[in-house]
């Protein structure tokens, strides 16, 4: 997206980073840009599955704008404003390097949904700190990135096993991120999902095992907090 001119849609890149998916998300991707000619789409397709975190680093690799939004394939926007609003922090806020929203949480299975946070007024800053103890964020479909601060995400990031929160938490260290409580999109949870697939205590394995490399990769800013979330007690948990 560009700086500045944000009516001007022809300035506007959809890069479809396409992990060797095996659904009709591509197809149904190629009938909308049928329909929007404005837009320019890049396809990064591949013929074997890289993983989540390669093809994270791939796609922000491939982004050309000033800033960069991501819709996962699970989920979806429901404001028509929201990147507006967005790109209008970061350009009004040139020490801010992410901007997220407030965002609705859909239980599939029961049809139930709630607010992630209850506020739906203003804004907050919030700190990697804040983010080891609460991912507020919770997912990368409620962010918009400086592109020059995406850039500057350590190589060994890519290396490991990282989502949203290892990545906001380094982009916390460059610059402010700002959280708008008014919800925006919509996270979905259902069976198929890779991470809301997993069960309580897979979950927190899974944070476990990934915890020393995080220390390293934010060179043991955070060693204390880290280590605190590192000595949880796993017994018990379902």
């Amino acid at each position: 997206f560009p700086s500045h001119d944000t009516e001007s849609i022809s300035l506007v890149e959809i890069i479809v980073a396409n992990d060797a998916s095996t659904d009709k998300t591509l197809e149904k991707i190629r009938l909308l840009e049928r329909k929007a000619p404005k837009f320019k789409f890049h396809y990064l397709n591949r013929h074997a599955n890289v993983g989540i975190t390669r093809n994270y680093e791939h796609g922000f690799a491939a982004c050309q704008g000033d800033y960069v939004a991501v819709l996962e394939g699970d989920d979806f926007w429901t404001s028509e404003e929201k990147l507006t609003k967005q790109i209008a922090i970061l350009d009004e806020t040139p020490e801010c390097s992410l901007c997220s929203t407030n965002y609705f949480i859909f239980h599939e299975s029961t049809g139930e949904q709630s607010l992630r946070v209850p506020t739906t007024q203003g804004s907050r800053t919030i700190s990697s700190h804040e983010l080891i103890d609460d991912n507020i964020i919770g997912n990368f479909s409620t962010c918009v990135y400086r592109r020059e601060s995406l850039n500057k995400l350590p190589p060994k990031l890519f290396e490991i096993r990282s989502y949203d929160w290892i990545v906001n938490i380094c982009m916390g260290m460059q610059g402010k991120i700002v959280f708008l409580n008014e919800p925006m999109s919509v996270y979905r949870l259902h069976s198929d999902g890779a991470w809301s697939s997993m069960h309580n205590l897979e979950k927190l394995k899974a944070q476990h095992s990934v915890l020393a490399a995080y220390n390293e990769l934010t060179n043991g800013v955070f060693h204390e907090k880290f280590t605190n979330l590192g000595t949880t007690n796993l017994h018990g948990v379902s």
